[in-house]
């Protein structure tokens, strides 16, 4: 065979060949040996321990309302398993929050231009423990550092599904305790972009806006009862739905709640 003619097959396979691969190792690899080096860097940057002492899987979805050839490129589903985020030393709880199980979607392709878009967040039986001493000390106040400046990183992100959530507060300060289960009803979202508008954060209000880019077509969202979630609180209010918070039932008569 000539020489040119190898050069030129070499050429063309060789890229082939280490796309081929590339994905056959994204394919096969156990995620679970990235659990050690991402709960150090979450405990580094929240400044409390965050293990994931379950399985991280990550699984792989045709792309929804995309177009060109955004639509060749699949999104990762991950999903982490028993995870907990620690207390300081003077709380009563060992841990702040636990979560059965957190799954997310992610799109690639907005990562080229520093976007973080997350379609869809489900939270499965997520447990938190809020407590405030009569010093007015806290442990939802987290020490993450000094800030160095601005991020260029933009969180977009779809949905919130919230399942069996279990809240307990304890504030020394204000003299409450409180218990409190809380859902989604039916198939609504806790959150939902298209129904609430985008998530804005403080800093992101006082940010210059950037030139306009194309987006992506919407996907298609099946029809949803005008329910967000409810709150029960089984110690203080009998069941009752606790004081100061709204259950939206499907028809139109709901009225503020009250124990």
């Amino acid at each position: 065979m000539p020489v040119r003619r190898k050069v030129i097959l070499w050429t063309v396979f060789t890229p082939i060949l280490l796309i081929a691969l590339l994905v056959i190792l994204i394919l096969t690899f156990d995620w679970n040996r990235m659990k050690p080096w991402l709960n150090e860097r979450v405990s580094e940057a929240i400044g409390r321990p965050f293990a994931i002492n379950g399985d991280l899987t990550v699984t792989w979805r045709t792309a929804e309302g995309e177009t060109g050839w955004h639509t060749l490129v699949p999104w990762p589903r991950l999903s982490a398993r028993d995870i907990t985020i620690g207390n300081p030393d003077w709380a009563k709880s060992p841990n702040i929050a636990t979560v059965r199980e957190l799954i997310f979607v992610l799109r690639p392709v907005p990562l080229l231009t520093h976007e973080i878009a997350v379609p869809t967040i489900v939270i499965d039986s997520p447990a938190v423990w809020l407590e405030r001493l009569a010093d007015n000390r806290n442990n939802w106040t987290f020490e993450t550092g000094p800030k160095t400046g601005k991020s260029p990183w933009h969180l977009d992100i779809g949905e919130v599904v919230l399942a069996r959530g279990n809240l307990a507060l304890s504030d020394q300060a204000q003299k409450i305790e409180l218990q409190a289960m809380v859902d989604t009803i039916g198939d609504g979202s806790l959150y939902d972009k298209a129904r609430d508008g985008a998530l804005v954060t403080p800093e992101a209000r006082h940010r210059p806006a950037i030139p306009h880019r194309a987006q992506p077509a919407p996907r298609p969202r099946r029809a949803r009862r005008p329910t967000q979630w409810r709150a029960t609180n089984a110690t203080a209010c009998a069941g009752r739905p606790m004081a100061g918070i709204t259950t939206r039932p499907s028809t139109p008569a709901a009225r503020p709640a009250t124990c």
